[in-house]
């Protein structure tokens, strides 16, 4: 679990202690935060976190809070000419981006340490009648967190969702592949 100060603790370390980033004494380390649906939540939880952060240089890179199967699983097309052309040193990026696709299409990205950041997630996310579960966003998230260095949680619950959701459908993944 990662509270909001510690989320900063863990960008601090990561920019501070990376050997591949390159000196930044002479300049601020160059974060980028990517989200990709800037949500009621999501956008305090951004900009709480940016405007406590000013000694970063941050870049954001959003999309608006709709369309919400676009956006988890279309924003590395959404971001496909809009990235900065300056490399950061960090990625930070929330569990609605799809960082698998995206650190594959934008190779210069590849070497870039990432944290992953779960605001909810999809194992947990409470649907209403109308609406099923289905497994596109569960699956963005499973990969998006095997391509991140780090994942912060916001809670203990999330967490602990997130890896039970994880284990279940590595489960079932198993069982299909013995199947076939």
């Amino acid at each position: 679990m990662t509270s909001l100060s510690g989320v900063w603790y863990t960008i601090t370390m990561h920019v501070l202690s990376n050997p591949f980033i390159t000196d930044t004494s002479a300049r601020r380390p160059r974060v980028w935060l990517l989200s990709a649906y800037r949500a009621d939540s999501h956008a305090a939880w951004a900009d709480w976190l940016l405007a406590s952060q000013p000694q970063l240089e941050w870049q954001r890179l959003e999309l608006p809070g709709r369309h919400f199967a676009w956006r988890i699983r279309g924003n590395p097309l959404s971001w496909l000419d809009a990235l900065p052309p300056e490399t950061p040193d960090l990625l930070l990026a929330t569990s609605m981006v799809d960082l698998a696709t995206l650190r594959g299409l934008h190779p210069r990205l590849a070497g870039v340490p990432a944290l992953y950041y779960f605001h909810e997630n999809q194992f947990a996310y409470p649907l209403s009648d109308r609406q099923s579960h289905w497994l596109e966003p569960r699956m963005v998230q499973l990969y998006g967190g095997l391509a991140a260095d780090r994942l912060l949680f916001n809670s203990a619950f999330n967490r602990d969702s997130y890896l039970q959701g994880w284990r279940g459908c590595s489960n079932k993944c198993r069982m299909r592949c013995r199947r076939a």
